[in-house]
């Protein structure tokens, strides 16, 4: 009796559930959504044919919105892949290696395993954006109106400063001379011996203002001598070269002459009267040669050069004049001409003052 009361309370209890047909709990079944699945390097429709059966809570879409998964696979030549998974600002990534058996099936399973591992561990969901405070409107002062500015007038590049200098300089000379007559017959043509004195005002440009003043005389026999002195004023050109100085004068001239007799001066007899001789007129053309002596730059220096004159003169009463001695037979004697045409030559020393 006892074992039949046991079996009968057996076959009356409800059977127990089979575990296998259990139904899953709302804490094992993982949250439902979306995904998208992006496939690089390996076939993306098997992958995410395979990611898909592994996840069939999921929705498998183009654009998963902010709420969902968006699942990234880049499966590299080397057989490793990269699993990226992004949800709102959230990102999780697996690194895969040494992967042997089906490529698809492996990286679908791992796929799966991550995405649902976080939708078990309840990732929390991207806060709703909050609604940006509408800024405040703060009264503000109108800008003031730009004001055209005045753009400064072009200078023009400083000048340099001009050359306070005067433009002029002075050289004074003064030479030992010797004056010859071309056109006299006698042996002797020496005409006169004696000095000159100059003074050169040369502009910066090299016009040059020539003076010059010059005593010569010549002693005949029987205590017969002949005076001259000539002014002479002129211009021309001097050319300076560094330290050379080359140029040509031309100048007119004036020349008072004086027979002396004994040191003393006597007049000229014409037609049986005593005169004074005119003075000759003429002009003369003079070289200008010379070299500039001492430190350079100096206010003072010297030059040194020949002198070399061609000049021509006549008296207005009769030509050129001829300077004749009476004898004590009434007879007369030639001395010899002078005036004339005539070449002058010396060496000239001079000094240049440069202006400061």
């Amino acid at each position: 009796m006892l074992v039949a009361a046991v079996a009968v309370a057996l076959l009356l209890a409800p059977a127990a559930p089979n575990p296998v047909d259990a139904p899953e709990s709302a804490a094992s079944k993982p949250e439902a959504g979306r995904i998208s699945i992006e496939v690089v390097g390996a076939d993306a429709a098997a992958v995410g044919a395979a990611v898909g059966v592994r996840l069939r809570g999921f929705e498998v879409v183009e654009e998963p919105g902010p709420r969902g998964f968006a699942v990234r696979i880049v499966v590299a030549e080397d057989g490793s892949a990269v699993v990226d998974v992004r949800r709102g600002a959230d990102r999780w990534t697996r690194e895969l290696r040494d992967l042997t058996g089906d490529l698809e099936q492996e990286v679908a399973t791992a796929t799966a395993n991550l995405v649902t591992t976080l939708s078990y561990e309840g990732v929390p969901e991207p806060p709703a954006a909050e609604p940006e405070p509408e800024p405040e409107l703060v009264p503000t002062e109108p800008e003031p109106e730009p004001t055209a500015e005045l753009e400064p007038e072009p200078t023009e590049p400083e000048a340099e400063p001009p050359d306070e200098r005067p433009p002029w300089g002075i050289t004074v000379t003064t030479a030992p001379v010797v004056h010859l007559e071309l056109l006299d017959r006698r042996p002797t043509i020496v005409s006169g011996i004696g000095g000159q004195l100059g003074a050169q005002l040369r502009h910066d440009s090299g016009a040059v203002l020539h003076a010059a003043l010059r005593a010569s005389g010549r002693d005949y026999t029987r205590g017969i001598g002949l005076l001259r002195l000539r002014v002479a004023l002129g211009a021309g050109y001097v050319h300076a070269v560094g330290p050379w100085r080359l140029g040509v004068v031309g100048a007119l001239t004036a020349e008072p002459w004086w027979p002396l007799r004994g040191g003393r001066r006597i007049d000229v007899q014409r037609n049986a009267t005593l005169v004074r001789p005119a003075p000759m007129l003429g002009g003369v053309l003079r070289l200008v040669a010379g070299r500039l002596f001492g430190r350079e730059g100096a206010p003072v220096r010297a030059r040194l050069g020949p002198l070399l004159e061609v000049s021509g003169s006549a008296s207005p009463d009769g030509g050129v004049p001829e300077l004749q001695v009476a004898g004590t037979r009434g007879e007369t004697t030639s001395l010899g001409h002078f005036g004339g045409l005539e070449i002058a030559l010396g060496v000239e020393l001079g000094l240049e003052i440069i202006r400061p």
